[in-house]
């Protein structure tokens, strides 16, 4: 199939379907990396000559079951459809309402619930032409270079959360010459954090490396944070004493 979310990856999807740290320039340029794009708080850094690019990423919030195929109906069961498939996962945030964002609540974060990161490979201008599941004969991603080897790690304030968080192969081979689109999808929630942590307020990162058979591919980092909610006492009284105090300023400036 060419999706992938493991609990971690499913167009291929599972928690294991994706989870890096950003180099210098310099030090960039001398492993090969070509390019580097932002999308908010996910960062993609090409990563030697890939021919397919990383295309409609996305940090959000949804259940660790079931998403995957809420998302996207057309693979489950597989439908033949037609591109163009680099908004695929903006039209399935759209029909589910899951909430895509950069600050979570810690419900957000804990089950049934999951902050998950995911996007789509797509061909690019360096494609090669052939079969896929999709159609007889267009730009693909060729079998020749699945699978991709997803490695990753979380991390909270700059210190591990959780080390080794993903590590998998996705891939796909149907009969065809290769894919025309692939869907990872990965995701963390406290269920995973380290021992004895019960806190999960802060700013997280999801620092990822993708690589095909040739070693091309991507390094990605999404970042984010789970900030504390007041419960809803504790907002009638801030607003209760904003409105207190706005009234006595309000009475001083008509005493002057």
């Amino acid at each position: 199939m060419n999706t992938a979310s493991i609990r971690h990856c499913s167009s291929f999807s599972a928690r294991v379907l994706s989870r890096g740290t950003l180099l210098g320039v310099a030090l960039a340029l001398t492993m090969g990396i070509t390019s580097t794009q932002v999308n908010g708080d996910i960062v993609i850094t090409k990563v030697g000559t890939p021919g397919y690019d990383v295309v409609d990423s996305h940090l959000y919030t949804a259940p660790t079951q079931g998403y995957f195929q809420a998302l996207f109906p057309n693979h489950f069961p597989r439908v033949p459809h037609p591109g163009p498939y680099d908004q695929e996962f903006t039209e399935g945030l759209a029909a589910t309402g899951y909430q895509e964002k950069q600050v979570f609540s810690v419900e957000d974060f804990t089950d049934p619930n999951a902050v998950h990161l995911g996007w789509i490979l797509v061909p690019n201008a360096n494609a090669l032409t052939g079969s896929s599941f999709d159609f007889a004969s267009g730009p693909i991603i060729p079998l020749a270079t699945q699978p991709f080897r997803v490695r990753g790690d979380v991390f909270l304030n700059g210190a591990p959360f959780e080390l080794g968080a993903f590590a998998f192969d996705a891939g796909t081979n149907d009969g065809f010459e290769g894919v025309s689109h692939f869907i990872i999808d990965v995701w963390e929630n406290s269920a995973f954090a380290p021992p004895g942590l019960t806190d999960f307020v802060g700013d997280y990162e999801y620092r990822l490396t993708l690589r095909d058979t040739s070693n091309n591919g991507y390094d990605l980092l999404g970042r984010f944070s789970i900030a504390a909610v007041p419960e809803p006492g504790s907002l009638l009284t801030v607003g209760l004493v904003g409105a207190v105090i706005a009234a006595r300023r309000w009475n001083a400036r008509r005493k002057r």
